[in-house]
């Protein structure tokens, strides 16, 4: 008799790439079948939700569309 392992991966940053005017592509892997919400920071402490992208194949990109400039950091939650 075989076992099913579950697999719960948590949210991972795999890459990231300029696109050039104010734009950034993210990509992550993690649990398939959930959603991603994606937060921005500027100082590590505020963070503020830029969407949520569904995750249907373990791994997804989304595009930071709000960049700007500016020195952004990002966090990712699945639920």
């Amino acid at each position: 008799m075989a076992d099913t392992l579950e697999t719960n991966l948590p949210p991972q940053f795999t890459g990231i790439t300029n696109l050039g005017s104010g734009q950034f592509g993210l990509s992550l892997t993690g649990k398939t079948g959930t959603s991603f919400t994606i937060y921005a920071s500027t100082n590590l402490v505020d963070r503020t939700s830029l969407g949520t992208v569904s995750n249907p194949t373990e791994a997804v990109q989304f595009i930071d569309s709000a960049a700007a400039n500016a020195q952004r950091y990002y966090y990712s939650s699945q639920p």
